[in-house]
């Protein structure tokens, strides 16, 4: 999907440095960078809404995509350094990856937000609520742990054999759970 995204930069934007669509994440997070130098003049450009234009279809599927608790995991896993996530706890500054996605997060955020977009949205309430999550520098670091994950998810792990224990024993005919 990242080099759908670039692609469509790359032909969209068409500002000197644009990405090409042979680039890859996290090596080169040009696409973030680009967005984050033009974020004032792309923000005025901005087209209307519509399913035909592939930079929204795009966008659209991205944004939507961060309602899983468990992709957000997968990209904390998979591109740490593109969340500030470092593995040098000593290290205080993010890298410029991290700000530049930082900065794209608050683009798509800004417009995201408003009816004329989010009515695109599948799922508009778990989809705002990650994108206004990820604008918040502690909740990117921490988004790699397990219990942030569960969190959002809803589920407490421990719990939940127990509770799945229960509900088979209550869906037992009478004599077949142990009770006489």
């Amino acid at each position: 999907m990242w080099a759908e995204i670039r692609q469509v930069d790359a032909t969209v934007c068409r500002s000197p440095g644009a990405p090409r669509a042979s680039d890859t994440l996290p090596c080169n997070a040009s696409c973030f960078t680009l967005h984050a130098s033009h974020l004032n003049t792309m923000e005025s450009e901005q087209p209307p809404p519509t399913l035909t234009n592939p930079r929204f279809t795009l966008e659209l599927e991205f944004v939507s995509s961060l309602a899983n608790p468990y992709y957000l995991s997968h990209l904390a896993v998979t591109y740490p350094g593109l969340l500030g996530i470092s593995r040098d706890d000593n290290n205080e500054s993010s890298s410029p990856d991290a700000q530049a996605f930082a900065a794209y997060l608050a683009y798509l955020y800004s417009y995201w937000k408003t009816p004329e977009y989010s009515q695109f949205l599948t799922h508009p309430g778990p989809t705002l609520r990650a994108l206004r999550l990820l604008q918040e520098e502690n909740f990117r670091r921490d988004i790699i742990l397990p219990q942030v994950i569960e969190g959002l998810v809803g589920v407490n792990l421990p719990e939940a054999p127990a509770e799945a224990d229960t509900a088979v024993a209550d869906n037992q005919p009478d004599g077949q759970n142990g009770k006489t």
